[in-house]
């Protein structure tokens, strides 16, 4: 394991993959229902396991109905057993429900914070796809085109002695180029995939990856709406479940979803320990809106604080969904004309020819 761990590319191939949000959302869901209910906490963890289809969440439950049964603590067992594949937020809201005897009311927290960071992730998910699928359809539509329709074409031009129009040799110079990328396309998007997780499991590389994200257009405004509102969010959950503002900012700090972000909250834990408000840490913040600031404020000194940041967590998440649906909305209309283009330029390369042949047969 010593190896492994030491060696960057081997650790991308080993690391599990995080349970997503959403499948966390209806863990919490479930939990907060039957506790609710009145089914004893190791009873309800078993139960949980049993209706979940996620492989990773069934395995990771399983072993903690297990360990809760032998009397250790959920929030133990998911620190424990959830390492790399679950947030921090998770099992340390479920230790503050646990110390307190809130533990139903931290699950329905936990429920809205975890669905509403899956309705983002879904859309930001499909804002992508869209435009990767289209690619790879026009990509295949111009080597079948090529490759099955245009031999035959030039076949004739052949005979007649006519040369070939440059807009149909460009057609097939990109069939061709498809043809012979095609046997390396798997092993390369592997690789590069393999390269990508080992560079993303180094700080150096996470830091990296965070501030280009933030820096990029659209994509990085609602990268930074998201992290405002699961920092905001967090916070609010964690404090409303009774754990201090230090503590709270420092598990908050870590769920932002943002290595940039996350390293300049973190860094401002031993300032707020040191009595310094949190409004003027966050307004000294790099990267946060205004707006997160001015309402911690507010919370300060009206002593709602959880209940502010929730509202101010709700809004940007609000607003992080909305910017991807305008993006997806603004988008489908420039692929659209993308497409066109493409098929323009197919149908030319095809017909071009045709009318050639006709006038050399003329």
């Amino acid at each position: 394991m010593t190896e492994i761990s030491g060696n960057p590319l081997l650790s991308a191939l080993v690391r599990p993959l995080a349970i997503n949000d959403g499948v966390l959302a209806i863990a919490a869901s479930r939990f907060s229902a039957l506790l609710k209910a009145g089914i004893p906490l190791g009873r309800a963890v078993e139960l949980v396991s049993e209706q979940t289809s996620d492989r990773a969440a069934k395995k990771l439950l399983k072993a903690c109905a297990a360990d809760v049964k032998s009397g250790v603590t959920l929030a133990d067992s998911l620190n424990e057993n959830g390492k790399g594949i679950i947030p921090r937020t998770f099992s340390e809201t479920v230790r503050v429900g646990e110390e307190s005897g809130t533990l139903e009311a931290c699950f329905r927290r936990l429920e809205n914070q975890f669905a509403n960071s899956n309705k983002i992730r879904k859309k930001l998910t499909s804002a992508l796809i869209y435009p990767a699928f289209l690619a790879i359809l026009a990509a295949v539509v111009v080597w079948i085109v090529a490759s099955q329709l245009l031999p035959s074409v030039f076949a004739v031009y052949e005979n007649i002695g006519e040369d070939i129009p440059k807009i149909t040799r460009a057609l097939v110079s990109a069939s061709e180029f498809i043809a012979r990328s095609l046997p390396f396309a798997l092993p390369i998007t592997v690789l590069l995939v393999i390269v990508i997780r080992a560079a993303l499991g180094t700080p150096s590389g996470r830091l990296f990856a965070s501030k280009l994200v933030l820096k990029l257009p659209i994509i990085g405004k609602i990268s930074l709406y998201n992290a405002s509102a699961r920092f905001a969010d967090t916070f609010s959950v964690l404090v409303l479940s009774g754990l201090t503002a230090v503590k709270a900012l420092e598990i908050s700090a870590e769920a932002v979803g943002n290595a940039a972000i996350s390293r300049s909250l973190g860094g401002a834990v031993s300032e707020l320990e040191a009595g310094k408000l949190l409004s003027a840490i966050l307004r000294a913040n790099p990267y946060l809106p205004e707006l997160i600031a001015e309402t911690a404020a507010v919370g300060e000194e009206s002593g709602l604080l959880g209940e502010t940041l929730a509202s101010v967590g709700e809004y940007y998440y609000g607003e992080a969904y909305s910017s991807a649906e305008r993006a997806l909305i603004l988008l489908e209309p420039a692929l659209t004309l993308i497409m066109g283009a493409v098929a323009a330029f197919i149908i030319i390369a095809i017909y071009v020819p045709m009318f050639g042949m006709y006038n050399g047969l003329v």
